[in-house]
This record gives C-alpha cells, sequence and structure tokens, in this order.
C-alpha cells in the first residue's frame, strides 16, 4: 500500500471526504486527489503533516500502513 492509499483508506472509513480536508488544511481537493491516487508520487513531510491532522490519524500510522 502507497501513502496515498493509506490517507485515503483512512479518509473513507472515517467518512471525510476530499472537501472537508480541503476545508481544514487548505489543501486543495485536487491535489489530495493527485497524493491519494498516486499521480504524484513524493508530497511534502509538511503536507503529509497536515493531511494526517485533517483525518484526525498520527502520520506514523499511515507509514505503518505502507509496511508490508
Amino acid at each position: 500500500m502507497t501513502i496515498g492509499e493509506a490517507i485515503k483508506s483512512v479518509r473513507q472509513q472515517k467518512g471525510i471526504t476530499q472537501k472537508v480536508i480541503e476545508q481544514k488544511t487548505g489543501i486543495k481537493k485536487e491535489y489530495l486527489s493527485r497524493i491519494e491516487n498516486n499521480r504524484l508520487k513524493n508530497p511534502t513531510h509538511a503536507t503529509l503533516c497536515k493531511i494526517a491532522k485533517g483525518i484526525n490519524t498520527e502520520l506514523s500510522a499511515l507509514f505503518k500502513m505502507t509496511e508490508g
């Protein structure tokens, strides 16, 4: 699982829309979509931190989901 897939999975499990993340973090939903769908391979650490906060999840938990 990629970091984008992990973000998407947690976001959907919690019933949070991309629009809500945009409102909470200022990260455009189109940009978030690119991350979630692996069209943007290397988002910055700061961006990932904002997204994790927006979905009420620790960034470390998202990275643990990427380990196989």
